[in-house]
């Protein structure tokens, strides 16, 4: 899986549903400030096009492992609590285990 270590908010802008990327920091407030963004991000622009970012975290790398979901299939996951943490069934193994 690639991991993008500069320009981490213009990537997650850029993918579209169904991609998944991490991206790594080399700071813990680069890192911290990353959640905020991503936050501020998903309530404006990213539901302008349609789409929802999942964020999956290990603060010990400094890492979020991203992954896009379509507004619609977000709306279903908030509507119904056994969808609530589906999408955390598609994040690799590899990555869970590193």
């Amino acid at each position: 899986m690639k991991i993008v270590r500069k320009n981490q908010l213009d990537t997650a802008r850029s993918l579209k549903v169904g991609e998944m990327i991490i991206v790594e920091f080399d700071e813990y407030s680069k890192f911290r400030s990353f959640t905020v963004q991503l936050s501020y991000y998903n309530n404006g622009l990213a539901r302008e096009r349609d789409i929802y970012v999942h964020a999956a975290s290990k603060m010990k790398k400094l890492q979020y492992l991203l992954l896009v979901v379509s507004s619609e299939e977000r709306e279903r996951e908030e509507s119904n609590s056994n969808l609530k943490n589906l999408w955390k069934k598609q994040l690799p193994e590899e990555w869970l285990r590193g």
